[in-house]
């Protein structure tokens, strides 16, 4: 793998230029040397090895892959930032969808006994407009009956205010 690598950029070279120098082939390999020499290192000396603490073999480094080392450090730790920012999104999104279900289904038992409540109610309406159809049928019959009643009343009442007057005047004129 050493042997892939591209010879040393000079020294004064910015760290960005040096990384768009180094093809990533050489960036790559240089990472996998690292993770291949860190473990038998941290052994060598007894310790436990972790990811982020790795001893960084700068012998096999240039200048170019110091900066390509460097950038793919940043890269991999944002996206395991990113990584992580996502699973506790889609922790709380799953949780979120969790607490939606339950109040579905409230809402599902509440618009159950609300709609029985509803058909009672239709039930009890039915019946009464039929009653109240049957009451407003019979109230019009009454009613025309009253009329019909009043009417010949008006009517005798205006014939006896006649005969009466008639048998006024006579009674009037014969006293005279």
């Amino acid at each position: 793998m050493a042997d892939a690598e591209e010879p040393a950029a000079p020294a004064e070279a910015e760290p960005e230029a040096a990384a768009a120098a180094a093809p990533a082939g050489a960036a790559v390999d240089a990472l996998a040397a690292d993770a291949a020499d860190a473990p038998a290192a941290a052994a060598a000396d007894g310790a436990v090895a972790e990811e982020e603490s790795a001893p960084i073999n700068a012998s096999k480094l240039s200048a170019g892959g110091q900066g390509a080392l460097t950038a793919a450090k940043m890269a991999m730790q944002n996206l395991d930032k990113m990584i992580a920012h996502m699973r506790e999104k889609n922790r709380q999104v799953r949780l979120q969808m969790e607490e939606d279900a339950k109040e579905i289904a409230w809402l599902d038992k509440e618009c159950a006994t609300e709609q029985a409540k509803l058909d009672k109610v239709l039930a009890g309406y039915e019946e009464h407009k039929h009653a109240r159809d049957t009451i407003e049928t019979n109230l019009a019959k009454c009613k025309e009956g009253l009329d019909a009643v009043l009417a010949l009343g008006k009517g005798e009442i205006k014939a006896y205010g006649q005969r009466d007057t008639r048998l006024r005047r006579t009674t009037y004129t014969h006293k005279t």
